[in-house]
């Protein structure tokens, strides 16, 4: 991995100064994510999110508001907070499997405190620990027992089960769908749907593939999972996250591009990841860029009439 020069705007990420006028007749497309969207290990202009921007048409802005860390409840208070304002015209959010494990935590890590909400059956939700407590205080001792009591918390919201599985183990373990942990992600993921077309933007998703998924055959990461995460065999669905994922946006009628097929194209699938990281290296997010330019510029209207304008159509 190469060392990365960051450079944060007012903001808190990685991207340039903007205004929150738009010139006339300048569209914005506004990336959410995690990591991967960050640009983790890679140099800015070899990020997706600047490739696809060196696609698009002059009088189309690119904004990236992703975040090292974040999940879908840290990304719908972005969006509502500051990407709004921005005034996009299209978002596009990209969902990476421990999405919808990390927001049924109230701590991740060994005591990163963060937002957490509850989802109730009509797939609303609201805050359980905003504003967050503080728990780098000058106290040690208080520090200590905040951390505690929220990795507490976590245990009894989850069952020591599924934490001891970990994200991966259960993310593809049906009895996690079967317990309603799969809603609060998905009830997030509405709400910045709702933001956006309260506002008249479009609305995209894009699914991030975990590495070990993509890279290895289908049964040698069934055993793995089934003898390292005590996972039981007859529960574990590899394609779980993609299925969820998919079941929302057919009945939200949200545009959907998985980008598991476009990685398993590729012969050398290893090359498009850092060796010992689940994350895409320069390679990766060539392909990555590739794939969401073409998905925007069938799925996107805004988008598409902007380059068929350009082309004279």
């Amino acid at each position: 991995m190469e060392e990365m020069h960051i450079v944060y705007n007012s903001n808190g990420f990685w991207d340039d100064e903007r205004g929150r006028d738009k010139a006339p007749g300048v569209k914005r497309v506004l990336f959410l994510g995690d990591s991967f969207t960050m640009g983790y290990a890679v140099q800015r202009e070899e990020r997706y999110t600047d490739l696809v921007a060196g696609m698009l048409p002059e009088g189309v802005e690119v904004i990236n508001l992703g975040m090292w860390g974040y999940s879908a409840d840290q990304q719908y208070l972005v969006l509502e907070r500051i990407g709004i304002g921005f005034n996009p015209d299209v978002i596009v959010l990209a969902v990476f499997l421990n999405d919808f494990f990390e927001t049924n935590l109230y701590a991740v890590g060994n005591g990163y405190l963060k937002p957490k909400f509850k989802a109730n059956r009509d797939l609303d939700i609201e805050p359980e620990n905003l504003p967050l407590p503080d728990n780098h205080g000058e106290s040690h001792l208080w520090n200590q027992v905040v951390t505690r009591y929220y990795l507490m918390r976590n245990r009894i919201f989850l069952g020591a089960g599924f934490l001891r599985a970990g994200w991966i183990g259960a993310l593809v373990d049906t009895s996690y769908a079967d317990k309603g942990y799969y809603a609060l992600c998905l009830a997030l993921i509405d709400k910045m749907r709702e933001v956006a077309a309260a506002r008249g933007a479009e609305f995209h998703l894009v699914y991030i593939p975990y590495r070990s998924f993509v890279i290895q055959e289908p049964a040698s990461t069934l055993g793995k999972l089934t003898r390292d995460l005590t996972v039981a065999p007859e529960h574990v669905d590899l394609f779980l996250p993609q299925k969820m994922l998919l079941g929302y946006c057919r009945a939200a009628e949200v545009s959907f591009l998985d980008l598991t097929p476009v990685f398993d194209e590729y012969k050398n699938k290893a090359s498009l990841f850092f060796r010992n990281d689940l994350h895409w290296n320069s390679a990766g997010h060539r392909v990555a860029a590739a794939a969401i330019y073409d998905f925007l510029a069938t799925n996107s209207k805004t988008l598409r009439s902007v380059l068929d304008h350009r082309a004279g159509k």
